[in-house]
């Protein structure tokens, strides 16, 4: 039989007031200045669905939020999409694990820092990798953080990380 699958899903609506935001101020020298929006809207919805196509080896994960707001403020991407997926399979020695998560956000509408940095803005595209090896009191875990190296920024001026692997092993005695 297969599993379940689970549906959470949730629209939200919020009116801010004196919410405060990076501006660039260009008068002798240009600044960034952190300046009050009077009023801003922020809505939209977010809508997770969870599986566990094989119960107690493979589950599954996607999550979605729409993000609308009024003004278009800076640096928020109207689209977030994050899939992820485990597999551990029944094993007579030790047990092994596989994962992987996949993220995307959408280009940011908006940087309030248009005139410093290079006006081409790109969406995000991230995968991760991850293994793990149990067995008894030995524990070895591989993350592969931005496998496919994709260089991107969330600010201004500021590359994400690149591609990092790190090997962590533990013994419990």
């Amino acid at each position: 039989m297969l599993g379940a699958v689970r549906l959470d899903a949730a629209l939200f609506w919020t009116e801010a007031r004196d919410l405060i935001e990076p501006q660039l101020v260009v008068d002798t020298t240009p600044r960034i200045q952190l300046q009050n929006v009077t009023r801003a809207r922020i809505a939209g919805v977010d809508a997770t669905v969870l599986s566990a196509p094989i119960p107690n080896h493979l589950t599954a994960s996607l999550a979605y939020t729409y993000l609308d707001t009024r003004p278009v403020l800076a640096f928020r991407p109207r689209h977030l999409l994050t899939l992820s997926a485990d597999y551990a399979p029944a094993g007579a020695s030790g047990a092994w694990g596989l994962g992987a998560d996949f993220r995307f956000a959408s280009r940011p509408e908006r940087i309030e820092l248009e005139g410093f940095v290079d006006p081409r803005r790109v969406a995000v595209r991230v995968l991760d990798l991850r293994a793990s090896w149990t067995n008894g009191p030995f524990d070895v875990r591989l993350l592969v953080a931005n496998a496919l190296n994709y260089i991107y920024n969330l600010v201004p001026e500021t590359l994400a990380p690149v591609r990092t692997m790190s090997v962590t092993a533990s013994w419990s005695y």
